[in-house]
């Protein structure tokens, strides 16, 4: 594995304390919701797709959560 793919990995596990319980099974699992499908994954190198996970977990951590305020002055 690359650096940077090693230090992206550490900073996941060190926030998830999940176990690693069908760790693969998650793995092929948010690859699918994320919009890939089988073939992408036998096309793609496996640093490359956990990239693109880790680049999904990175946007979702960086966009704000609705305020109950701001609920309530969409619905208006």
């Amino acid at each position: 594995m690359d650096k940077e793919l090693i230090e992206a990995i550490s900073k996941v596990k060190k926030n998830n304390k999940e176990s690693n319980f069908l760790e693969e099974h998650k793995f092929i699992a948010n690859c699918l919701q994320v919009g890939l499908k089988i073939e992408d994954l036998k096309q793609l190198d496996y640093k490359d797709v956990a990239k693109i996970l880790l680049s999904f977990n990175l946007e979702e951590n960086n966009q704000e959560k609705a305020s109950q305020s701001d609920i309530d002055n969409l619905l208006r």
